[in-house]
């Protein structure tokens, strides 16, 4: 199935003293888009956060069957991983990008991005932004800021930000 989370067998957490609030499962899970390892621009946004939703769901499915708590799921990743698991902790239960299982809670308690790109719609006037653009319109949203505005704040997790959300 599409966004299945792999797991590697031999992970083990580094102590039997680890504080339980210190990691989910024993080992994290690994969670690939339906494109693979390079999911654009074979895929188009917002494919690649549904994915993300749809694994959350499997975790918090299965989670228990490996130790972990489903009501405890932390997020994370590195440049495209960062955006994502920004917009994936801010777009919690927004039914826009739960086609299909609008009902699943997508709720995460904590985030921790990387060098992620957070606004896409230039709200802080990044001075690399048209460069930042011109990749988000060829590869990412295959759309021009100038004619989708809303599609580059819609994928931009600084536009998502509430009172509500999780820890960052």
């Amino acid at each position: 199935p599409l966004a299945t989370p792999t797991r590697s067998t031999s992970a083990k957490p580094s102590s039997a003293r680890t504080p339980r609030a210190a990691f989910t499962w024993p080992f994290p899970p690994s969670i690939s888009t339906r494109s693979g390892t390079t999911p654009s621009p074979r895929a188009t946004f917002p494919d690649h956060l549904v994915d993300l939703k749809l694994a959350l769901r499997w975790i918090r499915a299965h989670v228990g069957e490996y130790g972990g708590d489903p009501d405890f799921v932390a997020v994370t990743g590195g440049s495209a991983g960062g955006h994502l698991s920004a917009l994936l902790a801010l777009t919690a239960n927004d039914p826009r990008f739960q086609p299909g299982f609008e009902d699943v809670d997508t709720r995460v308690r904590a985030c921790v991005p990387f060098y992620g790109i957070y606004d896409l719609a230039n709200r802080f006037g990044h001075p690399h932004w048209s460069g930042i653009e011109r990749f988000w319109r060829l590869v990412v949203l295959k759309r021009r800021f100038a004619d989708d505005p809303q599609a580059f704040r819609d994928a931009s997790p600084a536009e998502h930000v509430r009172p509500d959300a999780p820890p960052f």
